[in-house]
């Protein structure tokens, strides 16, 4: 375990110019950029809460907070499965380049 460990630290910068890089890609070309990350969950949010709160009726103040958090968890989730698939595909000249 201590030499995984060791592996990774050693291996930080690549890690980082890979997390880097990623980042610049998903959002090339995007006007709104980075920002994208808040606000997509944040208007999913609002139009949970409005829809809900037609349907049961319930003060929108009551469960917007857990529909956002739980929106940021499954966005959190969900990016970090679909990402994890693609990058290595998407990596390949840098992982090439470091063995």
């Amino acid at each position: 375990m201590l030499r995984y460990l060791g592996e990774i630290w050693r291996s930080r910068y690549l890690l980082y110019h890979l997390a880097l890089y990623d980042l610049r890609q998903k959002y090339r070309g995007s006007f709104l950029g980075i920002l994208w990350s808040i606000l997509q969950p944040l208007g999913m949010a609002l139009l949970l809460a409005l829809v809900l709160s037609t349907v049961f009726g319930m003060e929108i103040t009551e469960y917007v907070p857990y529909i956002f958090s739980g929106l940021i968890v499954w966005e959190f989730v969900s990016s970090s499965a679909v990402g994890g698939c693609q990058i290595f595909r998407f990596s390949q000249y840098y992982i090439r380049q470091c063995t």
